[in-house]
């Protein structure tokens, strides 16, 4: 436990589904994405628990839960509502609850997305051989551009098997993280608050100059948002864990989803 040393957020980890990778256009887009085939009003409660060193070396264990509601559904994306309640050494503080909008592909507000189908790749997973879609995704952030490979299967939960996103500059010269998503579990049962459901387990690695984290998640289309628990260590350009976190799920309340009549984005989409 002595390896320890920072606190990350995770923000990125509960807000970013693995579905967040369709073509637009087509309303699968929404009907499969992790908060677009619910209701608005739907909502999420979780507690992360993160293990970090401080500046004299003692242990501290960071507690976080964070409330997340679907305030506003689109055509082309989503509204969550995210209020977070920290817990260092038990003294609370409560953040000020943020609005994030994305798109289904995850790109945000301004941000130019195109959609590419290129051709179809089977998946192996637990003896199976899925047929997929094969699809590429680059947003343009402005100051980075993100260029994402996944594996579609529609009828197969969480429906996009396999994601490779690479971050990179502008121009694309200089990569600055590699992701790689890969459902390794399907139609596993889960017990959730007195009874079994169906979920998947997800195993993403992400690689940066400044270190790799591998997080194993739990995964639910039962759910608002998906995630339903994970675990996740970060470890430095040494091999050294600077971080360990885990979720759990502590409540959950599912609106069912109907078809929105209006877009959040008033942009052009890139083709």
């Amino acid at each position: 436990m002595k390896s320890l040393r920072f606190f990350f957020p995770l923000v990125s980890l509960i807000l970013v589904p693995l579905g967040d990778a369709w073509a637009q256009g087509d309303d699968t887009a929404r009907l499969v994405h992790a908060w677009g085939r619910f209701g608005e009003g739907s909502w999420k409660r979780v507690r992360v628990t993160n293990e970090s060193l401080d500046s004299l070396g003692n242990i501290v264990t960071t507690v976080t839960e964070t409330t997340t509601t679907l305030t506003e559904l689109g055509e082309d994306g989503y509204t969550l509502r995210v209020e977070v309640i920290v817990d260092v050494a038990g003294q609370q503080v409560t953040t000020k609850p943020k609005l994030i909008t994305r798109g289904f592909n995850g790109e945000l507000e301004g941000q130019t997305v195109s959609v590419r189908k290129i051709g179809t790749r089977d998946f192996r997973v637990d003896d199976r051989t899925i047929p997929c879609e094969l699809q590429q995704i680059v947003i343009d952030r402005g100051d980075s551009k993100l260029t994402t490979s996944v594996h579609v299967a529609k009828n197969t939960m969480p429906y996009v098997l396999k994601r490779t996103t690479v971050t990179t500059d502008p121009a694309g010269m200089t990569t600055r993280l590699e992701s790689n998503a890969e459902v390794v579990e399907v139609e596993r049962p889960y017990r959730l608050f007195g009874r079994s459901v169906p979920t998947a387990t997800i195993k993403t690695v992400q690689n940066t100059p400044h270190g790799n984290t591998v997080t194993e998640e739990v995964f639910s289309d039962e759910i608002p948002g998906g995630v339903v628990s994970h675990v996740s260590t970060q470890t430095d350009p040494e091999g050294v864990v600077i971080r360990r976190s885990t979720l759990e799920l502590l409540d959950y309340h599912a609106v069912p989803g109907s078809p929105p009549r209006r877009r959040l984005f008033g942009r052009r989409r890139g083709r």
